[in-house]
């Protein structure tokens, strides 16, 4: 399983803020899913397992995410209030919304902005 060729771009990125190159090189090396792999993940997001995360959180993603989060409810409240109740209170859980990218935010041209976040939040929630 995998995407059709020539939609990755428009699935996965906000092509204003994404490299054409970049896209291009993701759909020259997309990779299919396996059904093995499926198996597996589905069961896993309809289960409670991350109930028992028992450490600090930080979930990102994309405003543009075409698969997870429309415009209309792309907002760090509105995800954090979606995807709580899959955490226990001790994942402490904590949303940042990459500004401006799709569903790859690490292939897109601001990504830096939400690495300096994980970085400032793993200074504060991770022991060293």
């Amino acid at each position: 399983m995998t995407t059709l060729p020539g939609t990755r771009g428009q699935l996965l990125y906000n092509q204003s803020n994404a490299d054409a190159k970049v896209i291009e090189k993701d759909e020259e090396l997309t990779q299919t899913l396996t059904t093995g792999e499926a198996g597996t993940f589905f069961p896993a997001v309809t289960s409670d397992i991350s109930k028992k995360i028992r450490v600090p959180v930080l979930l990102v993603i994309g405003q543009k995410d075409n698969l997870f989060c429309s415009d209309k409810i792309c907002s760090r409240e509105n995800v954090a209030a979606s995807e709580g109740q899959f955490f226990s209170p001790k994942a402490q859980l904590q949303v940042y919304i990459q500004r401006d990218a799709g569903h790859s935010i690490n292939l897109h041209l601001n990504a830096s902005e939400w690495y300096k976040v994980a970085g400032e939040w793993s200074d504060r929630f991770v022991e060293k």
